[in-house]
C-alpha cells in the first residue's frame, strides 16, 4: 500500500473503527471503564470507546498529540496507553499532568501507562457527541485490520491505484476489498442534514414567491380603487 502512487501514509486499526466510517457505515465499538490506577478507592472513572491503532494512525488522521508521544513499534508488547483530552480532564480533574499515570480498569484489572494524550475527535459524525477515547497500540501480527490511507493527490485517483495494486496479490477467489474515501463518508453522515436545508431553501422560495404576489395585488388594488382620484388630481394641475 505505501509503494502506491499518492500514497502519503498509512496506518493500520483493528476493523470497524475508522473515523466516520463508525458512524457512516456501522463498525464494531468497544468500551471499557477507565480509572487511575494508582489510587484504586478513586470513584471516579469514564467510559471510553477504545481503538487499537498502529504508530502511524495519528499522523495518518491528523489528531494533534496536546501531550507526550504517540506510539513506537516497540510498545506492542507495553501495558501503554494514549487517551484523549476529554478522558484527561474527567480521569485528572483537579489539572494534574497524565503523563506516566497508569490507568485501569478496576483493582484487580492490568494497568495501563499513559504516555499521551491527543485532541477528542468526532468519529460519527459533525452533529453527535464525542465520548471519551483510549487508544492502544495494536498487534500487528492480528489476522484482521483496516487501513487508513492519506493521500498525496485526488483520492478518486488513489483509490483505482490502489485497487490495482492489490488485485494481484490476492487469490482469485476473493474480491479487492472496499476502498472509501472519508469524504464519501462524511457526505453519508451528513445527507439528512443537508436534505433538509434543501427543503427549508425551497420552502422560503415559495414563501417569498408567495409574498411578493400578495404585495403586487396589493398595490394593483389599491392603484386601482385611486385611479378617479388620481385623474382629478391630475386634470386640476396636480404633478
Amino acid at each position: 500500500l505505501r509503494s502506491t502512487p499518492g500514497v502519503a501514509s498509512v496506518a493500520e486499526l483493528r476493523p470497524g473503527r475508522a473515523p466516520l466510517m463508525m458512524g457512516a457505515y456501522g463498525g464494531v465499538r468497544t468500551s471499557i471503564s477507565l480509572r487511575a490506577a494508582d489510587d484504586p478507592n478513586s470513584a471516579v472513572s469514564v467510559r471510553a470507546t477504545v481503538y487499537e491503532v498502529s504508530p502511524e494512525y495519528f499522523a495518518t488522521v491528523g489528531t494533534p498529540v496536546l501531550r507526550g508521544r504517540t506510539f513506537v513499534d516497540a510498545d506492542v508488547f507495553e501495558p501503554v496507553a494514549i487517551v484523549d483530552e476529554l478522558a484527561a480532564r474527567v480521569l485528572f480533574p483537579d489539572g494534574q499532568d497524565p503523563i506516566g499515570v497508569r490507568v485501569s480498569q478496576g483493582p484487580s484489572s492490568r494497568s495501563y501507562t499513559v504516555i499521551g494524550v491527543v485532541r477528542t475527535v468526532s468519529s460519527d459524525g459533525p452533529e453527535r457527541v464525542s465520548g471519551t477515547q483510549v487508544y492502544f497500540p495494536k498487534d500487528p501480527s492480528s489476522s484482521t485490520s483496516e487501513y487508513i490511507v492519506r493521500t498525496s493527490g485526488r483520492a478518486a485517483d488513489v483509490i483505482t491505484a490502489l485497487q490495482a495494486s492489490l488485485r494481484p496479490v490476492l487469490p482469485a477467489n476473493v474480491r479487492v476489498p472496499s476502498i472509501r474515501s472519508l469524504d464519501e463518508a462524511f457526505e453519508k453522515l451528513t445527507a439528512g442534514r443537508r436534505s433538509n436545508a434543501q427543503l427549508m431553501s425551497i420552502v422560503g422560495l415559495v414563501v417569498l414567491l408567495i409574498g411578493t404576489a400578495g404585495i403586487y395585488a396589493v398595490m394593483t388594488s389599491v392603484v386601482a380603487e385611486r385611479q378617479r382620484e388620481l385623474g382629478v388630481r391630475m386634470a386640476l394641475g396636480a404633478t
